[in-house]
This record gives structure tokens, sequence and C-alpha cells, in this order.
């Protein structure tokens, strides 16, 4: 009995001793129960984090998009705003230049855009996007901002218009050799150009002088056809063969003008 209470009283001094020590080293008891609680807590607490970050991270993901996608429809807008003022200055530009061509006080001018492009065996052709319902008639000039003859109107519709140019081989025009009194017919002649007939043996040209209209037929004088780019002058020919590099060529026809009387 007494070793009993002995072993009772030391029981206790240990214990108590212990719990002193604990107390003085500052070290933590966590029982077992409390472990299996706190670790799924923690692990709890740290996937949820990560799931709340996660959607927010999506979220802002979600914004920049939406940021995106306002930012390229804007960018859209000012490209629209700036074709169209480029649009408009294109036009006051080509009402300019018209406005400084000779002799169109008398005809209608109306602005074309050209389209279908044609250059083939069987003619040389384009179409332009006025047609009867822009008041446009059959056999009325096209020319360039610039001054250059483009062609004639073989055909008219609704909304659209053919346009012969001046070297397809329906083309035919009365013309004069610029700054002599030299005149002919020029004819289109497809892939070879234009051809002047008519020119005598006796008239002097030569290479690079320029041929224009000169108002004997319907067409508006002054305009320019092209340039003088091959003589033949044969033994026991009346007249000179001359070939002309049409001026058509080197100039911006996408927007022209066709002059209505």
């Amino acid at each position: 009995m007494e070793n009993l209470k002995f072993w009772k009283q030391a029981l206790f001094i240990i214990v108590a001793g212990l719990l002193v020590f604990l107390g003085f080293t500052n070290i933590k008891f966590e029982s077992p129960i409390a472990r299996l609680f706190n670790k799924p807590s923690a692990f709890l607490f740290s996937r949820l984090s990560s799931i709340s970050s996660f959607f927010a991270e999506l979220g802002r993901i979600r914004d920049l998009a939406g940021e995106n996608k306002y930012l390229r429809e804007e960018n859209t807008r000012l490209l629209s705003r700036i074709a169209t003022q480029l649009q408009a200055e294109e036009d006051n530009k080509l009402l300019r230049e018209a406005m400084n061509l000779p002799g169109l006080s008398e005809f209608k001018i109306v602005d074309a855009g050209t389209f279908n492009v044609s250059f083939g065996p069987d003619g040389h052709r384009l179409l332009i996007n006025k047609g009867f319902a822009d008041g446009i008639r059959r056999d009325s000039s096209v020319v360039s901002s610039s001054g250059v003859l483009v062609g004639r109107i073989l055909e008219v519709f609704d909304s659209y218009s053919v346009v012969g140019v001046v070297t397809d081989s329906s083309f035919k025009a009365t013309i004069r050799i610029l700054e002599t009194n030299i005149s002919g017919i020029a004819r289109g002649s497809l892939h070879e150009g234009i051809f002047i007939d008519f020119i005598s043996q006796k008239d002097e040209i030569k290479e690079g002088d320029i041929v224009i209209t000169n108002g004997n037929d319907p067409l508006p004088p002054g305009f320019i056809i092209g340039k003088i780019s091959h003589i033949s002058a044969e033994d026991g020919n009346v007249f000179k063969k001359v070939q002309v590099s049409p001026m058509m060529s080197q100039v911006n026809i996408s927007r022209v003008m066709v002059l209505i009387k």
C-alpha cells in the first residue's frame, strides 16, 4: 500500500515537472486528435484559396478579352472614318483637277469608278459603276482627271456601263500632233496599241510626239491619247505607218470622268 502511494506521488512530481519544463521551453503540445483535425483544415483552406485565385484569374482574363474586343471595334471605327475622309479628299481632288481641264463647260461631268478591266484578244474594255440611272449615254467620252482620254461608252445598263478604251478595235478618233497642224485618224489595235492613219510621207513627225484629240468628232478637243512610239516610212506608200503608245497605261484609271453633252 505504501509502495502504491509512493508511486502516485512520484508520478505526480514527474508530470508536474514535465509541465513546468514544457512551459519554460515554449514547446506546444498537440494531441493526435488536434493534428487530425488541423491538417485537413489547413489542406482545405489552401485548396479553397487556390480555387479562389483561379476564378479571380478567369475574371481578369475575361475583362482583358472584353477590353481587347472593344479596342478592336474602336480601331475598326477609326479606320472607317479615315477611309471616308480619304475618299472625300480623293473626290475633291478629282473635281478640282476636272475644273482645270479646258473646254468642259458644255459637258455634264459624272465621276465614276472602274472595275472588271478586261484586256483580251476579243477587246480592251472596262466597266464603270454608273449607268442609265446616272445619266450615262452611249458614245460619251471617258477621260482621266489629268486630261488623258480613256475611251468611249459602248453600252449602258441601269447601274453600270461598258467602256471601249483607246486600244479597243472599236475606237476611232480624229487627232492632231501636238504643236503642229498635222492631223489624222487614230484607231485602236488591241495589244499593238494605237495606229494613226492618213499621215502623209511629207508630214514631219518624230517618235515622242504627243497625240491629242482635235475636236472634229464627238470627242472634246485637247485630250491626250498617247505618244508616238514608232514610225515606218515605206517607199511606194502615200502614208506613213505611225504607231502610238497609249497614255492611258501611264495614269490612274481607277476613277474616271464621263463627259455627257
